[in-house]
C-alpha cells in the first residue's frame, strides 16, 4: 500500500472522500474487487497479431464515391442527419483530471496494448448493463462524445466494446468485428451449451471492418459492423458493400462483439463495454436467457467495475439486470447509473433519495443521475450544457436532492470513472510489476524447455548431413574389422551363397544296398586282424557298385545323394556332432541333382542319330538345366539379404545423420527421398543379377576352354576311378559271404577281376556327358557367384554412397529460392511447438516491454515517450499508416 501511495503522490491524484455517498461507498479498496480476474469473453490484445485475423482495407469514406455525404446515407437508411459533434473543450468532461489523472488511464490502455491482460494481469474495465430501453445508448454517448444508432433493433443485439484515448493526431475510429464464437445453427439447447448455438473457437477472428475520420458516418457503419455479426455464416466484406442488405439477419442476436478505437483530441481515456439490454422475452425463446448468461460471464469477472442503469421511470426493485449483478455478488463493485430524470415525480423523491443516499438499494460506489440529450442532432457540448441547466432549474434536483449535487450529469460521472479507474490501475501497478516478473520468468523457463528453434543456414546444413550420411555409408561398405561390419555380414552371406551354389553340383550315382545277409564278425586273432579290419569297412559302407547293365543288383532302393556321401557311423560308436559349416554342406548336397548312368545312357540315345560313339551337346543342355533349378531360390536368400541389410545400414545412416532433425517433417521428408532412392537402387540391382541368371541358365556357353576341357578330363577320370571302387566293394562283399572272411590276398582277387571286368568301360560317352556337365557347371557357379560380388559391391554400394546423398539435395531442392525457409518451417518439430515457441517469444517480448514501460512510469512518473516531447517513439504507428 505504501507503493500505491507513492504513485497517489508521484501523480497528484488525491484520494477523494465524499461523506454523502454513504454506506461505505467511498472505499475504494474493496475486498475481492480488481484483484484478479477469471477468463473473460472479450479481447484486448493481439489486436495486430491474433492468427485467425482476417485483414481488410477498410475504405476511406471520407473520400469515397460510396458514401458522398453523411445526408445522402442517412437518408438512403431511412435515418435522420447527424451533425458532426466537436471535442469537448477543455475545462469540461474529462479534462478537469489534469493531464497527471489521464496519464495514468492511458499508462492502463497501453499495457492493454502491449497485451499483459492475457497473462491473467487483469486491469480495471467497466461494462454497462441495464435492462432494455434503460438509457444506455444515450450515456454511451455522453461518456464517449460518439453518436450510435438508436431505436429498436440497433446496437442491441450484440455487446460493443469501447476502447477511447485521447491522442494528439486527428479523430479516428476503427471497427472491428470480433468473431469468438462459432454459430452452430440447428435446435438450440441451452442444456447442453451455455450459450446456445454459440460454441466458443480455439483462435478468435477478428475483421477489420473500417476506418473512419468522419463522427458523422460511424452510426452508419455501426448499422452495416451489427449486421456483419448477426450474419455469422456470412463474409464480413458482404457488408461493407454498396449493395449491402439493410434487413437480413441469419440470427437474433450474437455474443461475438463490435470493437470501436477511438483516439483523437479531448477524447477520454477509458475502456467499457457496452452489453446488450437484459430482456425478458423475445421472438426466440432462447435470446433472454442467452443474453442473461452473456451479460453474468462479463459481470462476474472481478475486475469489472460494472456501470448499472436504470431510469427514474421504472421501479428498481424489478430490474433484471439489477437482478444479475445481485447474484453474483457484485454490488460492492458496481456503479448506478440513473437515467431520465425529467420523469420523476413529486411523489417518488422520497424514494429516489433513500437510493442516492445509500439507505435502499446500496451498491458499492453509489449513484449518478444523468439526463441524456433525446435529439440526436444536438451536439455534444450543447447537450452538456442542457443537462447542467436541468439540474439546476429543476426544483426537485436543486432543492430536494441538492445534497447529491456533486452527482449530477454526465462530465461529474466521467470525472469519477477516470478517478477511480485511475486510483485502482495506480494501486495494481506495483503489483503488476511483480507479477510480470513472475511471469516472464515461468516463459523464460517454458522456451528454454522447448527444442532449440532451426539454425538460419539450413540449406548448409542439410548438404552437410546428406554427405554425412554418404560417408556412413562409405565406411560401413568397406571392409571391416570387425566380423559384425556391414560388409562382414553381408560378405559372409555372399560367400554363403557361393558355397550353395558350388557344392551342389551334379553327380552321378553308383551307390546300391547290399543283399546279402548282415555280417557277425568274429572275435579276431592277432594273424588275421587284416582281414577283420576289411570285413567292418565293408560293414560300414554301402557297396558303391553298377552292374554292366546298370541295374541294382538288389530290390533295395538306391541311397540319396546325402547316404552316398556321407559314410553310415560302425554301430556302438560316438557321433560326432555336426559344425554348421558341415551341415551347411550337407544341405548343399541333398539340393543337389543326381543322374544314373542308365538314364544318361538313355537320354544320349534318344538326342543322337546315325552318329556311334558321339552324343548330340543338347544333352548337356538339358542335364544343365536340371542341375540348376536350385539357382533361383539360392540366389533369391541372397538378393532378400541384401536388400534387408542395406535397408538397415541405411536407416542407421539416416538416423546418425540426421538425429537433430528427429520428429521433424524434415527428417520424414528425407527418409522418404532415401527409401525412395534405395528401393530404385536396389530394384535396377535386381533386375540386372536377374537378367544375367538368365543368361547363366540358358544354352551353355564359355571360351574358357583350357580350364574346362582339363576339368572334364579330371572328373572323367574321377567317374571311372568311382566307378571301379564300387565293382572292387562288390567282389569283396562276394568273397565275403562266401567265406565268412577276408585277406589281403582277397582284395587283390577282387582288384583284378574288377579291372578285368570293366576294361572295356561301356558307359565312356556316358561319363564324359557327366563330367561335361559337372565341369561347366563348377564353371558357371563360380563365375555368377563371383559376377554377382562384384556388381553388389562396385555398383549398388557406391551407387548408395553417391546417389542417395545426391538424391537427398535433388528433390529438397537446395538451389531453389526459399529453400532456407522452407528447410526451417521443415525442420520444425511440429507446427505446434513452432507456434509455441513463437509465442512465447512473443509473449515474453511483450511482458518485457511492459516492464520497460512500468519502470519508467514508476520511477519517474513518466515514459521515455513523453521525455522526448510526445513525438511518438520510433516504430509508432501514424492513425493514417495503420495496418488495417
Amino acid at each position: 500500500m505504501a507503493q500505491a501511495d507513492s504513485m497517489h503522490s508521484r501523480f497528484n491524484i488525491p484520494v477523494r472522500t465524499t461523506p454523502e455517498l454513504g454506506n461505505g461507498m467511498n472505499n475504494m479498496n474493496l475486498p475481492g474487487a480488481f484483484q484478479s480476474s477469471p477468463p473473460d469473453i472479450h479481447l484486448d490484445s493481439d489486436y495486430y497479431s491474433s492468427p485467425g485475423q482476417q485483414q481488410h482495407d477498410a475504405p476511406s469514406t471520407n473520400v469515397s464515391d460510396e458514401h458522398p455525404t453523411q445526408h445522402t446515407n442517412a437518408e438512403s437508411n431511412g435515418d435522420v442527419p447527424i451533425q458532426e459533434s466537436t471535442p469537448t473543450p477543455n475545462g469540461t468532461g474529462v479534462e478537469i483530471l489534469g493531464r497527471e489523472v489521464k496519464k495514468v488511464i492511458a499508462a492502463a490502455n497501453k499495457l492493454r496494448d502491449l497485451g499483459i491482460e492475457k497473462f491473467d494481469l487483469k486491469l480495471p474495465k467497466i461494462c454497462v448493463v441495464g435492462d432494455q430501453s434503460t438509457g444506455k445508448s444515450s450515456l454511451i454517448e455522453g461518456i464517449s462524445a460518439i453518436k450510435v444508432p438508436r431505436g429498436e433493433d440497433t446496437c442491441t443485439r450484440c455487446p460493443l466494446e469501447l476502447i477511447l484515448q485521447e491522442s494528439a493526431f486527428p479523430w479516428t475510429c476503427k471497427l472491428t468485428v470480433v468473431r469468438k464464437y462459432r454459430y452452430a445453427g440447428g435446435a438450440v439447447n441451452l442444456d447442453v451449451s451455455r450459450l446456445g448455438p454459440w460454441f466458443i473457437i480455439d483462435v478468435p477472428e477478428l475483421f477489420h471492418f473500417a476506418k473512419i475520420t468522419d463522427k458523422s458516418l460511424l452510426p452508419f457503419w455501426l448499422r452495416r459492423a451489427q449486421l456483419a455479426i448477426l450474419n455469422p455464416q456470412e463474409d464480413p466484406e458482404k457488408f461493407r458493400g454498396r449493395n449491402t442488405p439493410q434487413d437480413v439477419a441469419q440470427v437474433p442476436f450474437s455474443p461475438n462483439f463490435i470493437r470501436l478505437e477511438i483516439s483523437g483530441p479531448g477524447t477520454p481515456n477509458l475502456s467499457f463495454y457496452d452489453l446488450p439490454g437484459v430482456i425478458v422475452q423475445d421472438k426466440q425463446f432462447y435470446v433472454p436467457q442467452l443474453i442473461e448468461r452473456l451479460v453474468s460471464e462479463y459481470v462476474s469477472a472481478p475486475n469489472c467495475l460494472v456501470l448499472y442503469t436504470l431510469p427514474m421511470n421504472n421501479d428498481v426493485a424489478n430490474s433484471n439486470a439489477g437482478a444479475i449483478v445481485k447474484k453474483l455478488q457484485a454490488t460492492n463493485r458496481t456503479l448506478g447509473v440513473i437515467t431520465k430524470p425529467d420523469t420523476l415525480v413529486p411523489s417518488n423523491v422520497t424514494q429516489w433519495k433513500r437510493i442516492l443516499d445509500g439507505v435502499a438499494f446500496p451498491l458499492g460506489f453509489g449513484y449518478f443521475v444523468v439526463k441524456n440529450e433525446p435529439d440526436e442532432s444536438i451536439q455534444h457540448q450543447v447537450a452538456r450544457q442542457r443537462e447542467a441547466r436541468f439540474f439546476e432549474r429543476n426544483p426537485m434536483f436543486s432543492q430536494d436532492l441538492a445534497m447529491f449535487n456533486d452527482r449530477f450529469g454526465t462530465s461529474k460521472l466521467q470525472d469519477f470513472l477516470s478517478r477511480n479507474l485511475t486510483i485502482q490501475i495506480t494501486e495494481q501497478l506495483p503489483s503488476i510489476r511483480s507479477k510480470i516478473d513472475d511471469r516472464a520468468k515461468l516463459i523464460e523457463e517454458e522456451l528454454l524447455s522447448l527444442p532449440k528453434p532451426p539454425p538460419d543456414n539450413m540449406v548448409f546444413l542439410v548438404q552437410a548431413k546428406a554427405y554425412e550420411f554418404g560417408r556412413y555409408l562409405t565406411t560401413q561398405m568397406e571392409a571391416g574389422s570387425s566380423k559384425d561390419d556391414f560388409f562382414n555380414v553381408w560378405r559372409a552371406k555372399a560367400e554363403e551363397t557361393r558355397n550353395a551354389l558350388v557344392q551342389s553340383f551334379p553327380d552321378v550315382q553308383m551307390s546300391f544296398k547290399s543283399a546279402s545277409t548282415a555280417f557277425a564278425p568274429r572275435t579276431p586273432s592277432k594273424k588275421n586282424r587284416t582281414s577283420v579290419l576289411l570285413q567292418a569297412q565293408l560293414k560300414q559302407e554301402d557297396i558303391a557298385v553298377i552292374s554292366d547293365d546298370d541295374e541294382p543288383t538288389s530290390s533295395q532302393e538306391p541311397a540319396s545323394p546325402a547316404q552316398a556321401a556321407s559314410p553310415k557311423q560302425p554301430s556302438g560308436s560316438t557321433v560326432r556332432e555336426k559344425t554348421v559349416k558341415e551341415e551347411l554342406a550337407q544341405k548343399n548336397r541333398d539340393a543337389a541333382k543326381i543322374f544314373s548312368l542308365s538314364d544318361i545312357k538313355a537320354r544320349i540315345a534318344a538326342a543322337t542319330r546315325g552318329f556311334p560313339g558321339a552324343f548330340d551337346p543338347k544333352v548337356i543342355e538339358q542335364m544343365y538345366g536340371e542341375s540348376t533349378m536350385h539357382w533361383q531360390h539360392v540366389f533369391s536368400e541372397l538378393t532378400d539379404f541384401t536388400k534387408v541389410v542395406v535397408e538397415n545400414l541405411v536407416n542407421q545412416a539416416h538416423g546418425s545423420a540426421f538425429r537433430e532433425f528427429n520428429n521433424t517433417s524434415l527428417f520424414d521428408k528425407v527418409e522418404g527421398i532415401m527409401q525412395s532412392s534405395v528401393l530404385d537402387a536396389l530394384k535396377r540391382h535386381q533386375d540386372t543379377l536377374d537378367s544375367l541368371l538368365t543368361l547363366e541358365l540358358g544354352r551353355p556357353l564359355t571360351i574358357n576352354d583350357a580350364d574346362f576341357v582339363t576339368r572334364k578330363e579330371t572328373l572323367d577320370k574321377e567317374i571311372v576311378e568311382r566307378r571301379r571302387q564300387a565293382w572292387v566293394q562288390k567282389r569283396l562283399r562276394e568273397i565275403l559271404n562266401e567265406r565268412g572272411k577276408l585277406s589281403l590276398e582277397d582284395k587283390k582277387v577282387a582288384e583284378t577281376d574288377t579291372d578285368l571286368r570293366i576294361s572295356s568301360n561301356p558307359y565312356k560317352l556316358e561319363i564324359s556327358a557327366m563330367a561335361s556337365t559337372r565341369a561347366y557347371y563348377e564353371c558357371v557357379a563360380k563365375r555368377f557367384s563371383d559376377i554377382c560380388h562384384t556388381l553388389t559391391v562396385k555398383r549398388l554400394f557406391a551407387e548408395l554412397c553417391h546417389d542417395v546423398p545426391e538424391a537427398i539435395c535433388s528433390k529438397l531442392e537446395l538451389t531453389k529460392d526459399g529453400a532456407n525457409d522452407r528447410l526451417r518451417h521443415m525442420a520444425e518439430i511440429s507446427p505446434e511447438v513452432a507456434h509455441k515457441r513463437t509465442q512465447c517469444a512473443k509473449d515474453l517480448d511483450a511482458l518485457k516491454n511492459a516492464k520497460a514501460y512500468l519502470e519508467d512510469l514508476l520511477t519517474h512518473g513518466t515514459t521515455n515517450e513523453e521525455q522526448r516531447g510526445g513525438v511518438p517513439s520510433p516504430g509508432t504507428v501514424m492513425p493514417d499508416k495503420m495496418e488495417e
